[in-house]
C-alpha cells in the first residue's frame, strides 16, 4: 500500500513529498534539510529517484546531498534543467543552483524503480513544469494549488499556457488527491468547485 509523507521545508515553506511503496521511495522537490529529508527513510528504504516538479530553488536545495548520499537518480524536464542549473536568470536573488548531472522525464507514462508513473508537462509557472501522477495522486508542484494557481510573471512563465496545463489537469478524475509544492493538499472535485481559476473550464 502506498504512503504520501509531506516535509514542509525552507523559509518558502515548501512541500516536499517523499512517496513510499514496499520499501521504494521517491523523493519529490526536495527544498532543503537534507538530514530531516534522510530521518524520514527506513535503513532498508531503497531510494529510485529524486523528482522535481520545476526548476525554482526552492524545489531543489537538497538534491545534490540527496543524490551523493543515495546514490540515486535527479529528474527534471529539459526545458527546467537551466533554471535549475543557473540561478541568476531568475529574480530571486540566490545562489541554490543545482550541480548534480541529471536526468530527463519521459512524458507520459515512466516508470523509475517499480514506480509506474505518469508524467504531464504542465507549463506555465516555468516552462518546464511537470505534474506527476501516481494511481490516485497528483503532485502538482507550483501550477495547481489549494483554490490557487502558480505566478506566471517569472522567467519562462505563461499565463496562456498555465491556462492550456490547468485544463488538461481538470480532465483527470475528480476524486485525484493534489498534492501542491506549498499550501494543503486537497481534491480535484473541491478545486473543480472553488478555485476561482477553474471556473472556466
Amino acid at each position: 500500500m502506498e504512503k504520501v509523507q509531506q516535509l514542509v521545508l525552507s523559509m518558502m515553506q515548501t512541500n516536499c513529498y517523499l512517496l513510499k511503496e514496499e520499501g521504494h521511495v521517491l523523493i519529490i522537490d526536495p527544498a532543503s534539510s537534507t538530514n530531516r529529508i534522510l530521518s524520514q527513510l527506513d535503513e532498508q528504504d531503497i531510494v529510485d529517484g529524486i523528482l522535481l516538479t520545476h526548476g525554482h530553488f526552492d524545489h531543489i536545495g537538497a538534491a545534490d546531498m540527496l543524490k551523493k548520499r543515495l546514490h540515486c537518480p535527479v529528474f527534471v524536464h529539459p526545458l527546467d534543467e537551466r533554471l535549475a542549473k543557473d540561478p541568476r536568470i531568475d529574480r530571486f536573488g540566490t545562489d541554490i543552483a543545482l550541480k548534480s548531472q541529471v536526468s530527463y522525464y519521459q512524458e507520459g507514462r515512466m516508470n523509475i524503480g517499480p514506480f509506474e508513473l505518469e508524467i504531464l508537462h504542465t507549463p506555465g509557472h516555468t516552462d518546464g513544469s511537470v505534474c506527476i501522477g501516481y494511481k490516485h495522486h497528483l503532485f502538482t508542484g507550483d501550477t495547481l494549488f489549494q483554490q490557487s494557481v502558480g505566478r506566471c510573471d517569472l522567467y519562462s512563465g505563461s499565463d496562456s499556457k498555465l491556462k492550456q496545463s490547468l485544463r488538461l489537469l481538470c480532465e483527470r478524475h475528480p476524486d485525484t488527491l493534489i498534492y501542491p509544492g506549498h499550501g494543503s493538499t486537497t481534491v480535484l472535485m473541491d478545486e473543480l468547485l472553488m478555485n476561482p481559476y477553474l471556473s472556466s473550464f
